[in-house]
């Protein structure tokens, strides 16, 4: 990362770290973008990329939040080594691929006693069929139906309580691991630009019918959102797997887009010059 920062720098890049943005505008007139920080900081721009991640989606229940980091984590096991599982009582609530992968990780650590809560009746809405069948192999307990009611503990968790049909149920676990997906920060742009019923953005090919201004023109480029002249790439984008790799490439392949479009504005403004000339 170090070494891409460099060389953004050495043509010319100017990175704000402590800038968050709160609102976006476009000039009808200009077309030039306006941000707005948090600190009323403004910067101006003909193209915007929205690259703005997802974070862990939080479960607001009693102690969740008390006990984050001493027993409850939103963090994936495999980023750990198998040895600290090792022994542990384990939970998991989530039915998803990331609770999958956790969960299988999790079933060969020596020792490790692994119980997946779902809220539904079993893992194949929302999980991969292959990694539901590595499941019914593996020494996994899935819970059903279960909700969790709350964390209780002192200076570490203790016990987690989960209700089933009405009935509260207490685990004895020394790790409970939230996967119960991601959340775009996309709040600020609910009245910019198009987003899915999650929050995401789509672009191009994946927008609504009508999300598209027919004053444009011309389809929208690749990775484009509803509003012309800004993009979006990563885990913000609708529809593309949260993975490092497909952020990368998205940000290259967007890259293509950006240039086509500042190269149409050039000639739009161009053809302007020329007509307000004569």
């Amino acid at each position: 990362m170090g070494i891409g920062i460099d060389q953004a720098k050495m043509f010319g890049t100017k990175f704000k770290p402590h800038f968050n943005a709160v609102r976006l505008l476009k000039n009808p007139k200009t077309e030039v973008f306006t941000i707005l920080g948090n600190n009323r900081e403004r910067i101006t721009a003909k193209a915007v990329v929205l690259g703005l991640g997802a974070s862990p989606r939080r479960l607001e229940k009693p102690g969740v939040a008390e006990l984050e980091g001493r027993g409850v984590s939103y963090g994936a096991p495999q980023y750990h080594t198998p040895a600290q599982w090792a022994g542990r009582k384990v939970g998991i609530i989530g039915g998803g691929n990331s609770a999958g992968q956790a969960g299988l990780f999790l079933a060969s650590c020596e020792g490790c006693e692994v119980n997946v809560f779902v809220r539904g009746e079993g893992l194949e809405q929302d999980m991969s069929r292959y990694l539901v069948e590595r499941f019914r192999k593996a020494k996994i307990k899935v819970h059903h139906h279960s909700n969790l009611v709350r964390v209780e503990g002192n200076d570490k968790m203790e016990e987690v309580i989960f209700t089933k049909a009405g009935v509260e149920e207490k685990f004895s676990l020394d790790y409970l691991l939230i996967q119960i997906g991601s959340q775009p920060p996309t709040g600020w742009l609910e009245e910019v630009v198009s987003l899915d019923d999650k929050g995401y953005i789509p672009s191009d090919l994946d927008l609504p019918a009508d999300a598209w201004p027919t004053s444009e023109g011309r389809a929208p480029l690749r990775y484009e959102t509803s509003l012309p002249g800004v993009f979006v790439g990563g885990d913000a984008h609708a529809l593309t797997p949260n993975r490092m790799s497909c952020a990368v490439g998205e940000g290259h392949a967007l890259g293509v887009s950006v240039y086509k479009y500042l190269e149409l504005r050039h000639e739009r403004e161009a053809q302007l010059k020329i007509v307000s000339v004569a």
